[in-house]
């Protein structure tokens, strides 16, 4: 699974970078990333609703609604 939260490298002064699998990200330093996938079932965060409720509740809207 793809960790886009941790482990990231200071390039610069205002960017930081990570390598996965030969691909490069880059992004700001000190920019709020979220996960691709729920943090309680793993599942891909694939929608707006999904997107809102792991920003609201650490999970998708799923998980939300069968806490």
């Amino acid at each position: 699974m793809l960790d886009l939260i941790n482990d990231w490298q200071k390039i610069d002064n205002l960017n930081e970078e990570k390598i996965f699998e030969g691909i490069r990200f880059i992004r700001p330093i000190n920019q709020k990333t979220y996960s691709l996938f729920c943090t309680k079932c793993k599942n891909v965060i694939n929608s707006t609703d999904d997107m809102k409720s792991l920003k609201e509740n650490d999970c998708c809207e799923e998980c939300s609604f069968n806490r």
